[in-house]
């Protein structure tokens, strides 16, 4: 019986098959962190999205919810029309293709 691994920064399981180091959430982080004379200040840590994110149609307005596998927002439709809606979003190292499925049958 293996023993799960653990990221060293954030303490989140790694998805099985991960070689060592750190999990996909921490290493998209460090990668969008800002480098030395840039002028954002946005922290490693902070979430990749939040309210104020645009994807596709959609702003986030709120985070209103997270489960194991995904976090849900408020979120504003812009087009082709004008409404609000739960957005659910897949947490990163959980797009496996059971779970993408059950997304779609869930939707």
């Amino acid at each position: 019986m293996s023993q799960e691994k653990q990221c060293p920064q954030c303490g989140s399981i790694l998805p099985s098959g991960t070689p060592e180091g750190q999990c996909p959430r921490c290493i998209l982080q460090l990668v969008a962190a800002p480098k030395d004379g840039d002028r954002d200040t946005h922290a490693p840590s902070a979430p990749i999205e939040g309210p104020g994110t645009v994807i596709g149609p959609y702003k986030l307005l709120e985070r209103i919810g997270e489960g194991g596998m995904a976090v849900v927002y408020m979120a504003e439709q812009e087009r082709p029309l004008r409404r609000r809606v739960a957005l659910k979003i897949i947490k990163l190292g959980m797009d496996t293709r059971q779970v993408v499925a059950r997304f779609d049958a869930e939707r």
